[in-house]
């Protein structure tokens, strides 16, 4: 019965990975971080844009009328 159990055990066992197969897959994970960063950066740079135009247009229309 035992025998039984240790050869599931090693059959569903998974290799550690090496330390330069872990720094790889952090160094990936941080660029797609810093990717995704950036990209809302770039979104939240044009939504303060916007946003200004949308009260600098309304404030116009609010002196005009």
């Amino acid at each position: 019965m035992l025998q039984i159990f240790y050869e599931w055990c090693a059959a569903r066992a998974k290799p550690k990975p090496t330390l330069v197969q872990e720094l790889q897959i952090n160094a990936t994970l941080l660029h797609r971080d810093t990717i995704e960063r950036e990209l809302r950066l770039i979104k939240d740079k044009y939504m303060i844009e916007a946003n200004k135009a949308q009260a600098k247009y309304l404030l116009e229309q609010i002196a005009a009328s």
